[in-house]
């Protein structure tokens, strides 16, 4: 996945604000920026001729947008400020250094500093900094050529839909998703559906006259369907003993670890863990909690450390009237540390074990030392 700034892509309405070489160019912008690490921090380097070939369009096309993105106010098109130049253009290989706009038009290592082990990647920039962002699948964001113009628009539409409604399979008025899309021809729409790298990602049925549409993601290089791929998952998890169902309190079961033990692993590896009504609160790294009904970075994830061998966590925030935020439901706290860290749950879950023991032997250790110094306070007896 790349990160993409929130609230640059959709409006609150959930309508795609970019069309045409805009949208194309502002999410090249944004992979460069997340798979430019030797840049970092939101920012990334381009050549024009790089970016006429990842998008497609004419030169002119791509200068014309990047001015668009800028703040250059141009009839019909976003005015906000999405990117910013950072760098002077280094004559020999016609690069240009830009960097990710923050929401008052400087860069967004200016507004917000650099990232703590800079330069970071993009997505991981933005989720230190706590900013909200969405994630857009690398497969939409490597095709921007094939997908040039509204079948671009209509396939991210619909990923976004997806989002929406956190299925993997569902169906849609047509008439919502051309309106969100900011495409009104049918015929473009079924023009669109068969593009094969709209096909290996997002599979569409609907019957002559109808109104609904279905949809259905598919893994964009397995072209198996995404909605098997969590019971697939689950079912492999489960036989590495990394998933197993969270065991009933009342069946007298030991548990592996103490609450304090928990406590301190989980204080330990979330630096903004807080003690909240006897449950551990931290930030949410799906919707990063609500506050006043707006999406603002808020600890709203909580995790209870009565429950199960490493604790049990759930958000349930609500992220609007209509829906709450279901992650962490069913899954133990490592799988938070897994998620912020981009790293196997499994190997999450011994970070733990690792912290834990470590915990217990330097208490044994300790004591050991108290004996010690105990026993050195009487002098030895000669046989």
């Amino acid at each position: 996945m790349g990160a993409v700034p929130g609230h640059t892509l959709f409006d609150s309405e959930g309508k795609l604000t970019l069309h045409g070489a805009d949208l194309s160019v502002y999410l090249h912008c944004c992979r460069l920026a997340n798979t430019q690490p030797e840049v970092g921090d939101g920012k990334f380097a381009f050549t024009i001729a790089a970016v006429i070939a990842a998008t497609g369009y004419s030169e002119r096309a791509v200068w014309y947008s990047l001015e668009a993105l800028q703040g250059a106010p141009k009839q019909g098109r976003n005015p906000r400020k999405l990117i910013v130049r950072v760098g002077e253009e280094k004559t020999a290989a016609n690069l240009h250094v830009f960097s990710i706009a923050s929401e008052n038009g400087s860069s967004i290592a200016m507004s917000y500093g650099k990232g703590k082990s800079s330069p970071d990647p993009l997505r991981k920039y933005l989720f230190e900094k706590g900013l909200w962002y969405d994630d857009i699948p690398f497969h939409l964001l490597k095709n921007l050529k094939p997908l040039k113009g509204a079948p671009l628009a209509i396939a991210i539409t619909g990923y976004q839909l997806a989002l929406d409604r956190e299925e993997l399979q569902f169906a849609i008025n047509l008439g919502t998703w051309k309106d969100k899309a900011g495409v009104a021809r049918t015929r473009t729409f079924h023009a669109a559906w068969a593009i094969p790298e709209v096909q290996q990602f997002i599979r569409v049925s609907r019957l002559t006259g109808d109104t609904q549409v279905q949809l259905a993601f598919y893994h964009p290089r397995r072209g198996t369907p995404l909605i098997n791929a969590r019971s697939e998952a689950a079912t492999r998890a489960y036989d590495r003993d990394i998933d197993r169902p969270i065991d009933d309190p009342e069946t007298g079961g030991e548990r592996k670890y103490t609450r304090a033990e928990l406590i301190e692993a989980i204080r330990h590896f979330y630096s903004d863990a807080s003690d909240k009504d006897g449950e551990m609160l931290v930030e949410c790294p799906k919707c990063r909690g609500t506050k006043g009904g707006y999406r603002v970075a808020s600890p709203s994830l909580r995790i209870n450390v009565d429950k199960g061998d490493y604790g049990v966590m759930y958000c349930g925030d609500k992220a609007n009237r209509a829906r709450t935020c279901q992650y962490g439901r069913g899954k133990m706290s490592y799988h938070l540390l897994a998620d912020r860290r981009g790293i196997p749950a499994g190997a999450a879950m011994h970070m733990y074990d690792d912290y834990i023991n470590e915990l217990k032997n330097g208490a044994h250790r300790a004591a050991a030392s108290t004996i010690n110094e105990s026993l050195n306070q009487f002098p030895e007896i000669p046989i």
